[in-house]
């Protein structure tokens, strides 16, 4: 395990993988080795194998779901398999109720996906709202996520003002560059 953690440290990926899946063969009910091996498989930019071991994750720890469906769906994303990430973003819903992760990766999905099929700006501001909700206001991207779904809606000043105050609480110049971008 250590030396898969300094494997995956020193973006040496596939070794991590390799060690990670050997700790799997030995005690496939091993929490950490699975993340860690999703982990570094989407470091890896080997998004479906990620996916498939955060489908593993759903099926040893289901009262986890609403995490690993997350996971999973944001994987999903990353291949543009957008049905499917919106699939799990749905049963993270279900599975509990106020996991505001689970409200925003729907939310931003619906208001800004590439394939407009999919996008409902209503939905999207509601599912936006009850995550703000959830969090009282003070997480930055519930709010952003709001700011998506206004502008998705044509609602550009009340856009702009959400996305102003969610650039006020972001916690990085990563993602303050970003804030600021959109």
């Amino acid at each position: 395990r250590n030396r898969a953690n300094l494997y995956k440290k020193q973006a040496q990926y596939e070794k991590a993988i390799a060690d990670y899946t050997s700790i799997v063969a030995k005690s496939p009910q091993d929490r950490s080795a699975h993340i860690a091996r999703a982990q570094s498989k989407k470091l890896n930019k080997d998004f479906m194998g990620a996916a498939e071991d955060y489908g593993q994750l759903i099926e040893i720890f289901p009262a986890m779901k609403y995490r690993y469906c997350i996971d999973r769906g944001k994987c999903y994303l990353q291949n543009r398999q957008f049905q499917l990430a919106l699939q799990d973003f749905d049963a993270a819903l279900q599975s509990r109720e106020n996991y505001y992760p689970a409200y925003v990766e729907k939310s931003w999905l619906l208001a800004t996906c590439p394939e407009l099929n999919l996008r409902d700006g209503t939905e999207a501001k509601v599912l936006a709202i009850k995550a703000c909700e959830i969090v009282q206001h003070r997480q930055w991207r519930c709010l952003e996520t709001l700011a998506a779904a206004c502008a998705e809606n044509g609602e550009f000043e009340e856009a702009i003002d959400w996305q102003t105050k969610a650039l006020e609480m972001t916690p990085n110049d990563e993602h303050r560059n970003a804030a600021e971008e959109r």
